[in-house]
């Protein structure tokens, strides 16, 4: 749907900020584009979507099948706090879309958004995850094809970040190209398919997260103590799935392998130590930039 290629960009009278990064947006994928703050995430959607002023070199491409303009959620709410909900999606859609289909498209996106309790309240009367939401129906209520989400969850309580993860779910099924940006992984564990790092100006993709996450959750090394007190490490072979295999593969014995790993008393001789990488997408990410 979206093909970023060696994109650089630079501020006006600026260094530059972006590195030849890239980017491919699928159809019916979610990508997540973790990078801490400073890290070029904005400037990046800014100069995909050429909202921001600067130099740009590279090669932004949409398919001949994209719907509409892109839809870009910047990272600052930009509602009129005096309008009311629908105003704002009606003056968002005629910005974006033909005025004949304005009345429809503020509709389905009270409907997509679950919006109806607020459709009549003015955006200066919610709360900062009310006006999270509404500022995401108001970026895509012209139901555009590849969408931008910038740091989407800040400001969400729980009961609204479920929302964002059930409205994100139902594009991948839509056949919606989804960027989503964030500064903590454990804010697109639950929304991505793939993951792509930025990390100053460049990028990194990780591939499915799916399958990085598997590979990383692994039972892999085991340290053991001799019986005078000296450590023995043993790297152990292949992947290790298992308490009961990491069991079996240093020939330990006395321990449950039924127990879960924080349980397990450790006392010399016996295993000392279990080192299970830990599975989080935080994990990964810092191990794979080592």
């Amino acid at each position: 749907m979206l093909n970023v290629k060696d994109l650089d960009f630079r501020y006006p009278g600026g260094s530059p900020v972006l590195h030849g990064a890239s980017l491919q947006l699928e159809a019916g994928l979610v990508t997540g584009l973790l990078g801490a703050n400073g890290s070029g995430k904005s400037t990046l959607l800014g100069a995909i979507t050429n909202t921001i002023e600067g130099e740009r070199r590279g090669l932004i491409e949409a398919a001949a099948e994209a719907r509409g303009p892109i839809g870009y959620a910047t990272q600052d709410t930009a509602l009129y706090r005096h309008l009311t909900v629908a105003e704002n999606l009606g003056h968002a859609a005629r910005l974006a879309t033909r005025r004949w289909r304005v009345t429809d498209l503020v509709s389905k996106a009270v409907d997509d958004f679950r919006l109806g309790h607020l459709a009549g309240r003015t955006a200066r009367d919610l709360s900062g995850g009310q006006q999270r939401i509404v500022h995401l129906a108001c970026a895509f209520v012209h139901g555009p094809t590849i969408r931008l989400l910038d740091e989407p969850t800040t400001a969400l309580d729980f009961e609204t970040r479920q929302i964002l993860i059930d409205l994100v779910a139902r594009w991948r099924g839509e056949g919606i190209a989804t960027l989503v940006t964030a500064h903590y992984p454990e804010d697109v564990e639950e929304l991505c398919s793939v993951i792509t790092v930025l990390v100053e100006g460049k990028t990194y993709p990780l591939g499915s997260l799916r399958e990085y996450l598997a590979r990383q959750s692994r039972l892999g090394y085991a340290e053991r103590l001799r019986g005078d007190g000296s450590v023995l490490s043993t790297e152990l072979p292949g992947p290790i799935g298992s308490l009961a295999e990491i069991v079996r593969a240093s020939g330990e014995a006395g321990i449950d392998p039924r127990q879960p790993l924080h349980a397990i008393e450790v006392r010399p001789p016996a295993l000392r130590d279990l080192l299970r990488r830990d599975p989080s997408l935080r994990a990964a990410v810092e191990e794979e930039l080592k």
